[in-house]
């Protein structure tokens, strides 16, 4: 079911891919909440934010971004998931997948892939 106002969160440290995440999503009628760090969604998530989209920036499968998706799963929230991660061979990229996002992307993004994923999370949300 589509809405007129979608929320994606994007958690994200490093400033390029923000920036670059940022200035997508917005330009195409969807509305952004920023958080530098995990703890930082964390917080937005037990204030009561319930995104429709999340994409989480992840340099290792055991950092704390993967409590943001525990979080978000706990609280029965229906958000599609992204992973951004630095992925160096095929053990981690399993390792990230066991997380159960809806799509890994392998950094450096490209405009394809984000643009990917925006169309099909389009016709979800």
């Amino acid at each position: 079911m589509k809405r007129s106002e979608v929320l994606l969160m994007i958690v994200a440290g490093d400033q390029t891919p923000r920036r670059d995440l940022e200035g997508l999503f917005p330009a195409r009628g969807r509305a952004t909440c920023l958080a530098t760090t995990a703890a930082g969604a964390l917080v937005l998530l037990n204030q009561g934010m319930k995104p429709d989209g999340l994409i989480l920036g992840m340099k290792r499968p055991d950092e704390t971004g993967a409590t943001v998706l525990h979080k978000v799963r706990e609280a029965g929230l229906p958000a599609l998931t992204a992973i951004c991660a630095d992925v160096a061979d095929a053990e981690s990229l399993e390792r990230l997948w066991a997380l159960r996002p809806n799509v890994v992307l392998v950094r450096p993004l490209d405009a394809d892939s984000i643009n990917k994923v925006y169309e099909d999370w389009s016709q979800l949300i």
